[in-house]
């Protein structure tokens, strides 16, 4: 066993002692369980790659041995062997999948109304202990511990790779969740003819506005459709919302002139906004189907093509999460998912779905495909985005822009991906 190796060991004893000590009813269990998964999922990577050789039935029947004792038992002692290191791993894994049993027999299968009902701490970090089940994935042997860690619950770090991560909670009793098992529908909505509004600053460029023929009109026809089909969510792209615009879908939409009645969720595409003290941010704000706010995702990564003006914003520092009764929702703004420069969180966050509005061109749309292929290898995570066509094209007519609802499968090509429809909805 490396020194590396016996540091970890050293340190995962000790938080065990620790989540033993306080796993005693709803919120000490809940502190527990993130406890141990913080300590597994900061394993040596060779360490943590064990994990694919843990058989999933064995793994199941020894924590349901555990959850019936009172206590967790005694880790073995990490003897410099591989027998050993294995075994104590192994204890790892059982205890934290006991803590899940025991949790899950004193949930009283109540709505999730408030974030307090899931935070737990441990160690002087947080994260929500959702009890939420993937909708893409199930525990399998030769799974990693990423996937299948724990069954029923996810957890979502309140800090994950360098950003914040705000999870908000959607009660909507009126949205009749169908078979979990289905694909949710999803829609995503493109403006013909869109014209920006450019304002030149001295730190490079901002979006004042954008418009089209009849672009309220795109608006209010696609929230119908995707409210008839039933939609999780509707998509706009980046930059094609602003101020005024965002205003008149909410009162509309509020004061019953624009009827839903069973639309999740309306990402209002994005729009840089004014946030005082001369600072703009790109933000992509979430409404419900009663035009109230559910979530304001603010931009990571700045655009900047290298030889012309960059997007003049002020940058995010957090990643939006929505906990639905349905499905666990995260969102972006293009180049947050398409950047390929640097490590994305995206693809180690334990959602259902990333949506993302964008604007752009081919190489644009390139990159949320490569991304989308690394959330699914991951985490089996689904990617939807929205993107006008911006920029560019090879052909004297370009689409009005490209649609990504990506669930399993071969990659597409943009070309597949590139429309000239006004409304799109697939099913993922």
């Amino acid at each position: 066993m490396t020194g590396v190796e016996e540091a970890w060991f050293e340190r995962s004893r000790v938080d065990w002692v620790e989540a033993n000590r306080i796993a005693d009813g709803t919120t000490g269990i809940r502190d527990a369980i993130y406890g141990l998964w913080r300590a597994m999922a900061a394993a040596p990577l060779n360490v943590r790659d064990l994990y694919r050789g843990i058989d999933e039935e064995s793994l199941m029947s020894a924590a349901a041995d555990v959850a019936s004792r009172q206590s967790l038992p005694e880790l073995p002692s990490p003897y410099p062997d591989n027998a050993a290191r294995d075994a104590t791993f192994t204890a790892l894994a059982v205890g934290l999948r006991a803590l899940e049993l025991k949790l899950a027999g004193l949930a009283d299968g109540g709505t999730l109304r408030r974030g307090q009902q899931c935070l737990a701490s441990f160690g002087g970090d947080r994260a929500y202990v959702v009890p939420i089940r993937p909708r893409h994935r199930r525990a399998a042997t030769r799974h990693p511990f990423a996937r299948r860690a724990l069954v029923g619950l996810r957890v979502l770090p309140l800090s994950h790779m360098g950003v914040n991560v705000r999870v908000r909670f959607q009660e909507d009793p009126n949205r009749q969740c169908g078979d979990p098992n289905e694909d949710l529908p999803m829609a995503a909505a493109l403006f013909p003819g869109l014209v920006f509004d450019v304002e030149d600053t001295s730190g490079g460029f901002r979006i004042r506005g954008a418009n089209s023929a009849d672009h309220l009109g795109v608006i209010e026809r696609a929230l119908r459709s995707a409210d008839a089909s039933g939609c999780l969510a509707l998509t706009l792209p980046e930059l094609t919302v602003d101020d005024a615009t965002l205003a008149a879908v909410r009162t509309k939409m509020g004061d019953g002139t624009w009827v839903l009645e069973k639309l999740g969720v309306f990402v209002a595409g994005s729009r840089h906004a004014d946030v005082g003290g001369g600072r703009f941010v790109n933000v992509a704000t979430v409404l419900d189907r009663y035009g109230a706010d559910v979530a304001e995702h603010r931009k990571l990564f700045r655009y900047s093509d290298g030889a012309g003006p960059h997007e003049d914003i002020a940058l995010g520092d957090t990643i939006e999460v929505l906990v639905t009764t349905e499905a666990i929702l995260a969102f972006g703004i293009c180049l947050d998912f398409c950047n390929r420069t640097e490590p994305s969180p995206y693809p180690w966050l334990d959602v259902d779905y990333v949506i993302v509005p964008s604007c752009g061109g081919l190489t644009t749309m390139r990159g949320h495909v490569e991304r989308s292929n690394e959330l699914l290898q991951v985490m089996k995570t689904r990617s939807m985005v929205v993107q006008q066509h911006y920029g560019d094209h090879p052909s004297d007519a370009p689409p009005l822009g490209y649609v990504l609802a990506r669930r399993e499968g071969e990659p597409p090509s943009v070309d597949e991906l590139a429309t000239s429809d006004d409304w799109i909805m697939a099913r993922l």
